[in-house]
């Protein structure tokens, strides 16, 4: 069994085997192919909000992305000229090195209707 603990929802300006649209990366590349690579706005919401995640709820100062992976997506994805989420919803597992211990993030990105997004985190356990 898996749970997703400790859901933080934040807002930012398909089928599983889809590639993610959007064009070309940003500069500041992520490891894996994650939709936050896309936006520079959304890499950094989702990044200062994980590290707030993971300092309020682990109590780690440090950590480092190892990778990024799609989990799933909801509906078709559709991404405008200006590289936002504007139809379904994408779902990724990010693997984090939080001070020497790995977990893994559940992420969540799904899209505002105003032209932004609305990111949920939460840290994946494992009931074992």
């Amino acid at each position: 069994l898996i749970s997703v603990l400790s859901l933080l929802v934040m807002s930012s300006c398909a089928s599983q085997e889809q590639e993610l649209p959007g064009g070309t990366p940003q500069e500041s590349q992520l490891p894996g192919d994650t939709f936050a690579n896309y936006s520079g706005a959304l890499n950094v919401d989702i990044m200062s909000n994980l590290a707030y995640h993971i300092r309020s709820k682990d109590g780690c100062d440090e950590f480092s992305v190892i990778s990024t992976e799609h989990a799933g997506a909801d509906g078709d994805i559709i991404v405008d000229g200006e590289r936002r989420l504007i139809g379904g919803i994408i779902k990724e597992k990010w693997t984090i090195d939080q001070c020497g211990e790995i977990a893994q993030h559940l992420i969540v990105i799904t899209p505002d209707g105003a032209g932004g997004t609305v990111v949920a985190l939460g840290k994946v356990v494992s009931d074992d």
